[in-house]
């Protein structure tokens, strides 16, 4: 199966504690996963030496990309509401809303 879908699928794979990152990391390699699974994480110590496609997750206001490029991240995924705040301020957001 996994050959099946290599190709046409995305995972995004949440490490919610960190002590759970070396069985994470175990079952992606064991399937074979690699090139089709994100690791994502609130917890910059989990995702700083990892080997994988990896973004970092957050929730607070100014963002971290500076601290995700650090750490050599791919991806940067903020809290909806953080996005949603920004684009309300944009006027063709309201546009397109309405």
């Amino acid at each position: 199966m996994k050959n099946e879908v290599s190709s046409r699928v995305g995972l995004f794979v949440e490490i919610k504690h960190p002590e759970d990152t070396e069985k994470v990391v175990k079952a992606i390699h064991e399937a074979k996963a690699e090139k089709w699974t994100t690791v994502i994480s609130f917890y910059e110590e989990v995702l700083k030496d990892l080997n994988l496609y990896k973004g970092l997750v957050y929730s607070k206001p100014l963002g971290k990309i500076l601290e995700a490029k650090e750490i050599s991240c791919q991806l940067v995924l903020p809290k909806y509401y953080l996005v949603l705040k920004k684009l309300m301020l944009l006027p063709i957001v309201w546009d397109y809303m309405l």
